[in-house]
């Protein structure tokens, strides 16, 4: 009878070459995604993949990140920093034993995990998830497309007009050429906060998206759109890895959304990952904002289930000390 044999750490070199051939591994399972936490955060959160050996030689990886909390009294860990698309990958044909033994690895080992499934892994999907938390997200098959007239064709037609208003009005799109560009694409992303009625420092701060830019390349693309005038008035940060493209951050100046700019940016990415081979334009999870998940329809979407599974331990020793702790401060600046 198959079982797991051992679990142990992965090196970076192995989790790079898990993620790379994996067939359906995201850039959010790359050891890149991890490190650009470990670095956001300080430290406070770190990759910790590892490898599962199975005793008929077949293997996983775990790719898997821990996020320090407590003073070092706690840990959680993350499938994937910032609630993205987790799980296992592997490079062998996996049978259903191989993926029940991994999740009841899983939930007995990582007693505070919070892990939203990979829509692409079928076998993960098969599993009884039982008390996870149902979600979707929004993607466009491009694997059947031939032209961008059919691409065209799966959106609605509100959306081609909006496609037609951006270029009338002059808008256009492009990759992100400078530091400068991600500067700007920031500011307007502060604007758009306080527009929310938020404080932008309980958002992310400037310092993830220098990281971001540093990282700019086949895999990290901060697209824009611009008026005539060359004046920045949006933007999208997306991921590229393997077969799939996917939507991470988006921001734009809201005086501007009559004009179409984000139809026109949406499309002008998904005709250039359609033209480059990717078979997926993933929009990403909506948050539970139906009024997004709406916009995401329009493009002729399907949705892929990516259920959340939480391991919250809320009576873990380190956590009751913690509120412990937390009770005596209180107390005290009472007195």
């Amino acid at each position: 009878m198959v079982r797991i044999s051992n679990a142990r750490l992965a090196s970076t070199a192995e989790w790079d070459h898990y993620a790379r051939e994996c067939r359906y591994a995201t850039f959010f399972q790359t050891p890149s995604w991890a490190k650009l936490w470990e670095s956001y955060t300080n430290r406070r959160i770190r990759g910790d993949a590892r490898v599962i050996e199975f005793s008929d030689g077949r293997t996983a990886l775990l790719p898997f990140s821990c996020e320090m909390g407590g003073g070092g009294l706690l840990r959680k860990y993350l499938s994937s920093p910032a609630g993205t698309f987790g799980g296992w990958l592997s490079l062998d044909s996996l049978s259903e034993v191989h993926g029940g033994l991994l999740f009841r690895h899983i939930l007995r080992n990582y007693r505070n995990l919070v892990w939203r499934v990979n829509p692409y892994n079928d076998q993960e999907l098969k599993l009884g998830l039982k008390g996870a938390r149902e979600d979707e997200t929004q993607v466009i098959d491009l694997k059947s497309i031939t032209d961008e007239d059919e691409l065209k064709q799966k959106y609605k037609r509100s959306v081609r007009k909006q496609i037609n208003k951006a270029v009338r009005n002059g808008f256009y799109a492009y990759k992100a050429e400078s530091w400068n560009d991600w500067e700007k694409y920031f500011s307007i992303f502060q604007r758009a906060v306080r527009r929310w009625g938020e404080d932008p420092k309980d958002h992310y701060s400037l310092d993830l998206f220098r990281l971001l830019s540093e990282m700019s390349g086949e895999s990290v693309v901060l697209w824009i759109v611009a008026s005539r005038s060359n004046e920045i008035v949006g933007g999208n940060v997306n991921f590229y890895h393997r077969d799939h493209c996917v939507e991470w951050h988006a921001s734009f100046l809201a005086d501007y959304f009559r004009f179409g700019i984000r139809h026109l940016l949406v499309h002008h990415i998904v005709v250039d990952a359609w033209r480059k081979g990717y078979k997926w334009y993933d929009f990403n999870p909506s948050g539970g904002h139906e009024g997004v998940k709406e916009f995401k329809k329009t493009f002729g979407t399907v949705a892929l289930r990516s259920p959340v599974i939480y391991t919250i331990l809320e009576n873990h020793p380190g956590l009751r000390m913690v509120r412990r702790m937390r009770r005596r401060l209180l107390e005290a600046m009472r007195r």
